[in-house]
């Protein structure tokens, strides 16, 4: 072999190892703008009467995009800090010292619990695949895009990017707001909602058919993935119940997906993991760090179950009745509120969400779960499940008259047992 061919091969090595992953995006959706509707906030402000602070506080809830320069909130310090915003809010020069947006977005990305301690082992996801089922994403966002290995998309025509979904895919696998931050992403866009004609466009009728499709299509994905980068995991924000249309295709598709060796986490995972995987969600206080379990409380049963009712009144029924007949002395805990992820307004945009909901779980979970593939690949659901609730921090709640052993999940100690440290 000639001197210059092996120079050649040598070179023509070094590029394929250092070249990144090629993308498949069947599409790319538009930002999104809210400028123009969320300003309404700054009209709703300037007609509170003087005599009416107490509205201020509900007028402030959401300045996402919000033109707030004409103002003076100086002392609105206790209600800006239940506030979501993002990076395109326009902040006035009278703030109270004590509420500092850009630290409060910072602290935001932090998935908390000692998770950047893993990341600092190496403990990030690698070689692992996430799949999520969403609305349609912002795919060139800097937080997930070296990650993003397929974009496709199933009843989405061409709508732009939603809010939901850059926020769901930072929180899995984002640079700095990601559980795993160097797991491989593999989103299927969505709408598991079809326009009403009875009500009109405002009020949409479920249809789960497309996430069950969704799902088949993941499986379809993986059967060409190689050995050693499979999808592991499934996360979809989302939450179906018997009457809804495509409930059967819905659970018929996450059971192949079970059977295949894919954890499919969604708010029915109860259901569809015979009754075993129950959860609470939990707030944090904003003023606290992210990695102090003492900042965190459970969010009360009845508002709860009202993060999930805003979009399925059905649902929340359902879950109660299961969780009431079926439930375990042991529920694990895990974060939702005071958190920061991708915003859909640009690819370098942030929004800090001080109240979140059910759809946080998943992606959180699911980017834990890819940590535990990595340090032990044979790792299953039930193993998952049962060592996050042994070595979980113990945090009661109480439903009713009943009292439960609630388990903050517990990254760091989690990772540890699966991976035989303690």
């Amino acid at each position: 072999m000639s001197g210059a061919l092996v120079v050649f091969l040598i070179v023509l090595a070094a590029v394929t190892v250092l070249a990144p992953e090629r993308r498949s995006i069947v599409r790319k959706p538009a930002p999104s703008d809210y400028s123009d509707t969320l300003n309404l906030v700054r009209f709703r402000m300037a007609a509170i009467p003087e005599s009416r602070p107490d509205r201020m506080k509900s007028a402030l809830a959401d300045v996402r995009s919000c033109d707030l320069s004409g103002f003076d909130l100086a002392g609105q310090a206790d209600a800006l800090t239940e506030s979501s915003f993002d990076s395109r809010t326009q902040w006035p020069a009278k703030m109270p010292a004590a509420f500092d947006p850009g630290r409060v977005l910072e602290r935001g990305k932090d998935p908390g619990l000692g998770i950047r301690l893993l990341h600092d082992e190496g403990i990030d996801g690698r070689g692992v695949g996430v799949a999520i089922v969403d609305l349609p994403l912002l795919v060139d966002h800097e937080e997930y895009r070296r990650r993003l290995r397929r974009y496709e998309e199933i009843n989405c025509g061409d709508s732009g990017a939603s809010r939901h979904g850059p926020s769901m895919a930072s929180l899995a696998v984002g640079r700095s707001c990601g559980v795993a931050p160097a797991a491989d992403l593999y989103y299927i866009a969505s709408f598991n909602y079809q326009s009403n004609p009875r009500h009109g466009t405002r009020l949409p009728a479920f249809d789960y058919i497309p996430d069950a499709r969704a799902v088949e299509r993941v499986l379809e994905i993986n059967e060409g993935l190689p050995a050693g980068k499979k999808i592991r995991v499934i996360s979809i924000s989302a939450s179906w119940s018997p009457e809804m249309r495509g409930y059967k295709a819905m659970t018929g598709a996450v059971e192949r997906a079970r059977k295949k060796g894919i954890f499919v986490i969604s708010c029915n995972s109860f259901e569809t993991a015979d009754h075993r995987f129950f959860y609470q969600v939990l707030e944090r206080d904003p003023a606290r760090g992210p990695d102090d379990f003492a900042a965190y409380s459970v969010i009360p049963w009845r508002e709860s179950l009202s993060l999930v009712r805003k979009r399925n009144s059905a649902f929340d029924r359902y879950y109660e009745g299961q969780f009431d007949r079926f439930a375990g002395p042991r529920i694990l805990l895990v974060p939702v509120n005071s958190r920061t992820s991708a915003s859909p307004t640009g690819t370098r945009d942030y929004v800090f969400f001080r109240r979140g909901g059910w759809s946080d779980v998943e992606p959180f979970l699911a980017g834990l779960y890819a940590l535990a593939c990595q340090v032990r690949p044979e790792i299953t659901p039930d193993l998952f499940w049962e060592t996050a609730l042994d070595t979980g921090q113990p945090l009661e709640f109480r439903k009713g008259d009943k009292t439960y052993d609630g388990r903050i999940v517990d990254p760091v100690r989690l990772i540890e047992r699966l991976h035989g440290k303690i």
